[in-house]
């Protein structure tokens, strides 16, 4: 999945996961919060209710 770049953000950011790696999410009841501060980004990683990634970049 790719995420949407943000107006300040032009480049996109390229996720890939292995293929357990949702199922676990949502198993877990949990979601991923990280930053990449190079970029200035904020990224929330978790499943949605159809079992897709869902990726917030702020």
């Amino acid at each position: 999945m790719t995420a949407q770049p943000t107006p300040k953000n032009s480049l996109p950011i390229k996720i890939v996961t292995e293929r357990n790696f949702i199922d676990w999410l949502q198993s877990q009841q949990m979601s991923l919060a990280f930053t990449i501060y190079q970029s200035s980004r904020l990224m929330l990683l978790g499943a949605n209710s159809q079992g897709q990634m869902s990726v917030f970049d702020w």
